[in-house]
Formats: structure tokens, sequence, C-alpha cells
């Protein structure tokens, strides 16, 4: 009788180990989904920005202006008019690297 009890009471402890097991995957799941989501989110709103400064600048909109209308730094914004001036520079590069190369 004592190993019987032994035995049921050992696997109602695995049950419990078990379903604490599923629901702690499925937290974490749940975690990883929202923070994906999350950080997408942030991701869109920041390329978002990145696009308005891009455009602000070609318009010749000056630098104060585009932080207050993005809320970002002065910093932030010159950072992303080197990446575009950078990014610009190396696409003229390759094109010009094409066109002497297939010319």
């Amino acid at each position: 009788f004592s190993n019987l009890m032994y035995i049921n009471e050992q696997e109602e402890q695995e049950k419990v180990y078990n379903t604490d097991m599923a629901l702690a995957a499925e937290t974490g799941e749940n975690k990883g989904r929202l923070e994906g989501r999350i950080e997408g989110h942030l991701e869109g709103r920041l390329e978002e920005k990145q696009t308005i400064v891009k455009n602000s600048l070609k318009n010749n909109l000056d630098i104060e202006t585009i932080a207050k209308i993005t809320n970002l730094s002065i910093e932030e914004i010159q950072k992303i008019n080197l990446l575009c001036n950078k990014v610009l520079m190396q696409y003229r590069q390759y094109r010009e690297f094409m066109l002497q190369f297939y010319c």
C-alpha cells in the first residue's frame, strides 16, 4: 500500500511539474511575441522619423525645427544626416563603378 501511495504521489508531482513547465513555456512564448511586436513597432517608428528627417533636410528645414517636429535630439538628426550622406556617397561610387565596368 505504501509503494502504491508513493507511485501516486510521484505521478501527481510529475503532473504538477509538467503543467508548470507547459505554463512557463507558454508564458515565455507570449513574452517573446510581445517583445518582438514592441521591437518591430519601435523600429517602424524610428524608420518613420528617419524618413521625416531626410525629407526635411532635403527641403532645407533647419535642424532645430526638425528636432521639434520629430522629438529627436540635434545629435540624432546629425547622425541620421551623416548616415544618409554616407549611403548616398556609397551609392554614387557603386553607380560610377558599374558604369565604368559595363560601358
